[in-house]
């Protein structure tokens, strides 16, 4: 197998499983009352039809890159294919980041995801990524606390660390 047909098994792959991951949010939607499941019924139906548009993409990319016959050059792209890399952290950084915000709280998670996340797509400006992070924090702990007086999570680290016992 040439590396373009392992990239296409590989997405085709990712696209399997992002669909049966969106079809259990739309089942468990099903069960939420009427008015609470809106949001993953929304949600699990447009990443569904995201998941199905990129297995068809796949599939439609590696056959088309199968078909090319003997006269292809080893190693050459599939036409349409992008990199796994960009895809793989596509796929991890909505767990990661709920990991990072179990753990160590809504603000450091969003100042790490806001800060790294255009430097993982290619964006080296330090200065503009500093104030990009700023400026969405800011936004962000004026709207949650204040706008919409909505408490944000902690994490356990914090927690932890600065555990108070208010029984004393």
């Amino acid at each position: 197998m040439n590396g373009s047909l392992k990239r296409g098994w590989a997405e085709s792959l990712v696209g399997i499983v992002l669909m049966a991951m969106f079809l259990i949010v739309l089942v468990e939607a099903a069960r939420y009352p009427r008015d609470a499941r809106l949001f993953p019924t929304v949600i699990g139906a447009a990443g569904l039809a995201m998941a199905a548009l990129h297995l068809v993409r796949s599939l439609t990319g590696r056959l088309a890159g199968a078909g090319r016959g003997a006269g292809a050059e080893e190693g050459e792209d599939v036409a349409g294919a992008s990199p796994p890399t960009p895809l793989w952290i596509a796929v991890a950084a909505a767990p990661t980041f709920g990991i990072v915000m179990w753990l160590f709280g809504f603000w450091i998670a969003t100042g790490l995801v806001v800060f790294l996340g255009p430097w993982v797509m290619g964006y080296r400006n330090l200065a503009r990524r500093v104030l990009l992070t700023v400026g969405t924090l800011a936004v962000l702990a004026f709207m949650f606390p204040y706008l919409l007086n909505v408490p944000l999570p902690t994490g356990l680290v914090w927690d932890e660390i600065f555990y108070v016992d208010d029984e004393d």
